[in-house]
């Protein structure tokens, strides 16, 4: 797991990218509350919009343009 500490996203043109431990894991959800990516910290593809990253107790939002 991620601690709080580590946990960061990034959102692109068309992705979204993360700065945290290779150890963790993440999930991305659309506002919708669909998850999209649930997984090790990579380089994922996004449409454009809204996300929410979590891991363990820690979210943050992500606009993707």
């Amino acid at each position: 797991e991620i601690s709080a500490e580590t946990l960061s996203a990034t959102g692109g043109k068309g992705f979204i990218s993360f700065g945290a431990s290779a150890e963790g894991r993440v999930s991305v959800y659309s506002l919708n509350g669909t998850e999209i990516y649930n997984g090790v910290p990579q380089t994922i593809a996004a449409t454009p919009g809204l996300y929410i990253v979590k891991s363990g107790a820690k979210a943050v939002k992500v606009i993707v343009k």
